[in-house]
């Protein structure tokens, strides 16, 4: 399947990093492309992709090695001083979020190759980076110009990744809660494209089948994910798709020894926001449940002290998007019963 959004060519597909070449109406526009990757990406499927791209211009191949913004920056300077035109990211969400930015910086278009479907970022207008003090920041970008989802490449990832992109789309379900009160609080406005993409990302997970190796599941999770960034996209900020769980999960980032996976983070954030909101929490359980997503913070290793800490800093991570965190009562002694609770239900 390939289809045009606006200024997204998405191609969905089995076999469809076999051939890039299709991906571009007029190939001429570019002529020198840098291609990035991981060492462990680049054994697998680097050198397919790397002998196609040099087939049609001059390519040289860089391997990612820490996604922090100044890094990004360092990049996008060669990008603007090496003459490159075309970024080509192959690989998971951290390779793609720092080519996104760095292209984004140097004002040149990027060709997105996921390997994984564990979060939004193969086409969110969001990079998470790191500062110096390795606090993450989400930082505003272009999405991809070019978006190449291959069943064959996706089919064979880690369950471990996939339960953490079904997690990463639940979370819309607080978010559209959060974007919903702050609205009727007068903190935000809405934006009624963005909100039923979000709603349409939610709902293709809800619908899917438990299969992780059925093609129409990693359609449905794909498209989730897509839809996830272009209601970003849409909106003009993270809002649809981003509210108290978010800022919990970067929060978790912090406060934890080990944090989760990204998706795995704000799907907890998910419940435990939802349960502190008093806002019944079964939709999402349900869906938890059928793809066996487990996040209950004890499995994962997170302590109490890193829970509550999280909890309490999520709404310093972005103090101008107003969420449920800015009302409900996050005592000490609130979050042991809801620790407790977790650990008992999930």
């Amino acid at each position: 399947m390939a289809v045009s959004l606006n200024d997204l060519v998405f191609k969905l597909d089995v076999g469809t990093s076999k051939n890039l070449a299709s991906a571009f109406s007029d190939p001429s526009q570019y002529s020198k492309v840098l291609f990035m990757t991981t060492p462990t990406v680049d054994k697998t499927y680097g050198s397919g992709v790397f002998e196609q791209l040099d087939n049609m211009w001059e390519v040289q191949k860089y391997i990612f090695d820490d996604n922090t913004i100044e890094k990004a920056h360092q990049l996008a300077e060669e990008i603007i001083s090496k003459g490159f035109n075309l970024v080509v990211a192959l690989g998971g969400g951290k390779v793609l979020d720092f080519c996104k930015y760095a292209s984004h910086v140097a004002k040149v278009h990027m060709m997105s190759i996921p390997t994984t479907l564990s979060n939004d970022s193969i086409a969110s207008p969001i990079a998470v980076l790191k500062m110096k003090n390795d606090i993450t920041k989400s930082l505003y970008c272009e999405i991809p110009k070019y978006l190449i989802v291959d069943i064959d490449i996706l089919k064979n990832s880690p369950a471990h990744l996939i339960r953490a992109g079904i997690g990463d789309t639940i979370s819309n379900y607080m978010a559209i809660y959060d974007w919903d009160l702050a609205v009727e609080k007068g903190k935000d406005e809405y934006n009624g494209y963005a909100y039923i993409t979000s709603l349409n990302a939610l709902n293709s997970i809800k619908s899917c089948k438990y299969d992780f190796d059925d093609i129409n599941f990693i359609f449905c999770l794909a498209n989730g994910l897509v839809l996830s960034g272009m209601s970003m996209r849409i909106n003009g900020s993270s809002r649809p798709v981003s509210g108290s769980e978010h800022l919990f999960g970067h929060a978790l980032d912090v406060t934890a020894k080990k944090p989760p996976l990204h998706g795995i983070g704000v799907a907890l954030g998910t419940i435990a926001t939802l349960r502190l909101a008093g806002i019944d929490d079964n939709f999402v359980l349900d869906i938890l449940k059928k793809y066996e997503v487990d996040i209950n913070p004890q499995s994962l290793g997170i302590e109490l002290d890193e829970f509550a800490a999280a909890i309490k800093l999520a709404p310093t991570i972005k103090p101008e998007r107003y969420t449920y965190l800015n009302q409900i009562n996050t005592s000490y002694d609130n979050l042991i019963k809801l620790y407790e609770g977790l650990v008992k239900d999930l």
